[in-house]
């Protein structure tokens, strides 16, 4: 019963946009009315596509060095963890 009432929990925080921890984001709801002519829409497709190469290979770096970070912290636990 636990586990039920969670996932309505979720889908009812994604559906009717009730989202405390990702509030600046868009609710559900809300993309599937997209404007393609609302200001902030077309503000965002406007975006140059160096800006947007720069970005996204910031993100690819976090990304990389997150899965480093990860992998090292996993190779210092695993060497507690084993017998001796």
């Amino acid at each position: 019963m636990r586990k039920f009432v969670a996932a309505a929990g979720i889908v009812l925080f994604v559906l009717f946009g009730l989202q405390p921890v990702f509030s600046q984001g868009a609710p559900l709801l809300g993309a599937w009315r997209y404007d393609p002519h609302a200001p902030e829409n077309v503000a965002y497709y406007g975006v140059p596509l160096q800006t947007k190469l720069e970005y996204g290979g910031a993100y690819l770096a976090l990304a990389a060095l997150l899965a480093v970070m990860t992998y090292d912290v996993h190779e210092m636990l695993g060497s507690m963890m084993r017998p001796r």
